[in-house]
Order: structure tokens, then C-alpha cells, then sequence
């Protein structure tokens, strides 16, 4: 008996310790960004969106001397997205902020390309202070940015 009771001990150690490893995302830590796309205070229109082919993408592109991958997010139809990055979040820094606003499937834009990676005038930046958690960058209306 003694030596059944050590062996499920034993199992119930290993188990413990099993159900530790890899249960959180792997990968630096980062900031968890989050915001509300709106034009003139309102959620932007969606066409499509039931059929699939409507999204509202909002990405991150770094800015800085050494290019790397933007992060992407869909918004959903209040405007609110959340950007996750890789692993625990995105790096801390500049940013521009992309919109595209899909009606048609990836490569539409009713925004035709204002807002776009290469030429969007929104620029953000994630605080360093927030490592490890998130930053909200609140309402980015669209319509303060020109036509």
C-alpha cells in the first residue's frame, strides 16, 4: 500500500509540474494594444461583413531603422480591435497605425489607401512603462485625418 500511495504521489508531482510548462504564450514580452477605429465619432460601415468578404483591418507597422513585420488585428463592428503580437504582445516604440477597410475580400479598400501601411498619417507610440500588460490608444477617428 505504502508503495502505491508513493507511486500516485509521484504521478500526481509529474502532473503538476506538466500542467505548468507551456501553458502561458511563448515569446518576448510585449504590450497588448487595443483601440476603437471610428470616422467622425462613428463606427465605420462594414458592407459584407455577414458574408465573410467585409473586414475592417487594423495593423501596426513599426517605424524605425530596422523593418519588421506589421502586427494585424479585425476590428469588430463597434470599431474596437485588439492587437496581440507574437508571443505576449508587441514590442514597445513608434508606430503607424494602417486601416483597411475591406468590402469586397483582402486587396479592397473603401479607404482607398489612405490609410494604408506605406501612407497612413496615423503614428502611435507604445510606452515602454507598459511592458508586460496593455495600452489602450482610445478612438482614432479617421475623419480628423483629412479626405
Amino acid at each position: 500500500m505504502n508503495r502505491l500511495a508513493r507511486c500516485f504521489g509521484a504521478l500526481g508531482a509529474v502532473c503538476v509540474l506538466l500542467a505548468g510548462c507551456g501553458s502561458g504564450k511563448t515569446g518576448p514580452e510585449g504590450v497588448t494594444v487595443t483601440g476603437t477605429i471610428v470616422k467622425d465619432g462613428k463606427p465605420l460601415d462594414v458592407p459584407n461583413r455577414e458574408a465573410g468578404l467585409g473586414n475592417l483591418v487594423v495593423s501596426l507597422v513599426p517605424l524605425g531603422p530596422s523593418p519588421k513585420a506589421a502586427e494585424h488585428a479585425l476590428a469588430g463592428k463597434d470599431g474596437a480591435f485588439k492587437i496581440l503580437g507574437p508571443g505576449r504582445g508587441i514590442p514597445p516604440g513608434k508606430y503607424r497605425l494602417a486601416v483597411q477597410q475591406q468590402d469586397r475580400g483582402p486587396g479592397s479598400d473603401m479607404l482607398k489607401g489612405r490609410f494604408s501601411e506605406k501612407s497612413s498619417p496615423v503614428e502611435v507610440e507604445i510606452p515602454a512603462d507598459r511592458l508586460g500588460g496593455s495600452h489602450d490608444l482610445g478612438p482614432i477617428d479617421l475623419g480628423k485625418f483629412g479626405k
